[in-house]
């Protein structure tokens, strides 16, 4: 290196101008080395942090469709038992109490339906 300054110059001043000038520039370069390693752990804390987030709101989002698909089911629930009621005729009335033989009958097959869409309805959220 010493060869290459004499070269360009013959002056003391302007080696020692030169020499002092790469000692700074080797110090700049090892300050900005650390400054990035520590922008890159920052980076990196950032990083996990963004992972988390995105795990957190992925769990979310499964939550709420099991919350949708439970109310859906819910309803679908409820809806059958309207039904239920309304072939019945009155939301008291029961299969055993219908007086007539056909419209028992009925019942018990809109029964046996009900419980099939349960069941499907059932299998459908799991």
């Amino acid at each position: 290196m010493a060869q290459k300054v004499d070269g360009h110059t013959n002056t003391p001043n302007a080696y020692k101008s030169l020499t002092d000038l790469q000692d700074v520039a080797r110090n700049m370069e090892t300050m900005f080395r650390k400054r990035t390693d520590r922008i890159n752990e920052r980076l990196a804390v950032v990083q996990q942090r963004c992972d988390e987030i995105d795990r957190s709101l992925r769990e979310l989002e499964r939550s709420k469709l099991k919350l949708e698909s439970s109310r859906m089911l819910h309803a679908d629930r409820e809806n059958l038992r309207k039904a239920m009621a309304d072939l019945a005729g009155t939301p008291e009335a029961s299969i055993s109490e219908a007086r007539d033989p056909l419209l028992r009958d009925e019942l018990g097959d809109a029964r046996e339906a009900i419980a099939l869409a349960e069941a499907l309805l059932e299998l459908k959220e799991d």
